[in-house]
């Protein structure tokens, strides 16, 4: 984006040299992740603690969602770096 602003700028072959970079980075990012993080049991446990819910300041907090957060965060990863 930076570099379509003017005409020649400095920019252009950092953003030429720097896309195969980018996009490898992206598109690692879900299998990466899936295979390093998601699956480590001591993460299954944390994220199984935070669903059955946990005490903070003596009230009780209930998180539903957790897992579902987990794939929202890395798995379109591999999709953005197709698409763009």
């Amino acid at each position: 984006v930076v570099s379509a602003l003017g005409p020649d700028t400095l920019l252009d072959p950092c953003v030429v040299t720097g896309f195969p970079l980018a996009f490898a980075l992206d598109l690692l990012l879900t299998p990466l992740y899936y295979g390093l993080d998601h699956f480590n049991a001591e993460n299954v446990k944390v994220r199984r603690k935070w669903t059955q819910g946990v005490e903070i300041d003596g009230t009780r907090m209930v998180y539903p969602y957790v897992e579902v957060a987990a794939h929202l965060q890395h798995a379109p990863g591999a999709v953005v770096a197709l698409v763009a």
